[in-house]
């Protein structure tokens, strides 16, 4: 549950949005810039600054996208109750528990 807590850019759209709603929108323009500057400082710090991916510089617009998208993603993992592993099916059942319910070959 603790992931969604790690994606910036949807707080910062949040803030914006609660900025206009509630007649403040400089203050959720700040929320929201602030959550972008951060996003492309950390994509430039550890791109560029510790890995030294020349791409990094380029390309610093993308991370706060990949936010949104990975935001969106684990947004969509609470659609099903199964999911699929190495080639196996497993399903969430009452009580909590994972089941596999289909093996490799039946996937296949």
């Amino acid at each position: 549950m603790g992931t969604g807590l790690i994606f910036a850019m949807p707080y910062g759209i949040l803030g914006i949005l609660a900025g206009a709603i509630t007649g403040h929108l400089l203050f959720g323009a700040i929320l929201f810039l602030t959550a972008l500057g951060n996003r492309l400082l950390e994509a430039w710090i550890i791109g560029w600054g510790v890995v030294g991916d020349p791409r990094a510089q380029k390309e610093v617009w993308l991370y706060p996208l990949r936010d949104l998208l990975g935001f969106a993603v684990w947004c969509a993992s609470y659609l099903s109750k199964s999911a699929v592993w190495r080639d196996r099916r497993f399903q969430l059942v009452r009580g909590g528990r994972i089941v596999l319910r289909e093996s490799r070959e039946k996937l296949g």
